[in-house]
């Protein structure tokens, strides 16, 4: 369902993962170790269990292919929960989350979900304001989400679907 690999203006392409590969789930497990502090990281099996459905692991790799950014969607009814965004530090600041996130909203309109929501830090600045760019808003705050003294905001955005399936009627 993904739209086939082509390199982007940054030298990176996004795609589908496949969910039988444990090198695939080892590069992963290699970002997730350079994206988060240690008390932060994902363990092995909760990213196995994203390559399950109904989830879906979107990945950009640069020209040489390797895995420079990953994406875990869930999907359930009309909304997809965005459940964990790392990109490489190397390769911050050169478009590879917003790809990411946009190649995601794209895959939830073409599934027909209206809705994509995801929790971040309240102190991740630039997270917020890439997600806000991409037409996410504030819903609330869970309060000590990430731990004590650490809140997580939650936003929601609208994938466009809504909007197609009215135009379609």
């Amino acid at each position: 369902m993904t739209p086939p690999m082509t390199l982007s203006e940054g030298g990176y392409a996004v795609a589908q993962l496949p969910s039988d590969s444990s090198a695939v789930v080892d590069a992963v497990m290699a970002l997730e170790e350079t994206g988060f502090e240690v008390g932060e990281q994902w363990s092995r099996n909760s990213w196995e269990s994203e390559f399950d459905d109904p989830c879906e692991v979107l990945g950009a790799k640069d020209a040489s292919g390797a895995l420079i950014g990953v994406i875990a969607l869930r999907y359930g009814g009309d909304t997809v929960d965005l459940d964990r965004i790392v990109v490489a530090p190397s390769a911050r600041r050169r478009g590879v989350g917003r790809s990411l996130i946009m190649t995601a909203l794209v895959q939830a309109r073409l599934r027909r979900v209206t809705e994509m929501i995801l929790e971040v830090r309240t102190d991740n600045e630039p997270a917020v304001t890439l997600y806000r760019e991409l037409g996410f808003t504030a819903v609330t705050v869970r309060s000590d989400y990430y731990g004590p003294g650490r809140d997580a905001q939650v936003m929601k955005a609208d994938t466009g679907a809504r909007k197609a399936r009215t135009n379609q009627a």
